[in-house]
């Protein structure tokens, strides 16, 4: 979803009266927002994203919150992925996974089996 709101995500973390915030601290509020969105509410408020990080033990920064539902305001998350959607293909990706892991080459020794009965008897 950082991709998809682009500049708007870097804007919330340029608080006017806030040193920089490195991108994380916008992150779980993100994160917390699409929660309440895929939990049924389409338009979460400050106290329902509040809610959800208080519940996970997170500390909650009052004016950071409020920029980011202020900034979601009219605008639905289904649709600001829609229109990331470009973006993200733009990157390219796909690749496959990863190689699977190797294989053994032999069969543990007898010392190691000897250890493991010892160690789960």
């Amino acid at each position: 979803l950082a991709q998809v709101l682009g500049t708007q995500l870097t804007t919330l973390i340029l608080l006017p009266d806030r040193p920089l915030l490195p991108a994380t601290m916008a992150m779980k509020y993100m994160g917390a927002y699409l929660m309440a969105v895929i939990g049924g509410n389409e338009t979460p408020s400050v106290a329902d994203v509040k809610t959800i990080l208080e519940a996970g033990g997170i500390e909650v920064d009052e004016a950071m919150l409020g920029t980011v539902v202020t900034r979601m305001e009219g605008k639905t998350v289904h649709e600001l992925i829609a229109a990331g959607h470009g973006k993200f293909a733009a990157c390219g990706g796909g690749g496959g996974g990863g190689a699977g892991g190797r294989a053994a080459s032999r069969s543990p020794s007898p010392q190691h089996r000897q250890r493991e009965r010892r160690r789960f008897a």
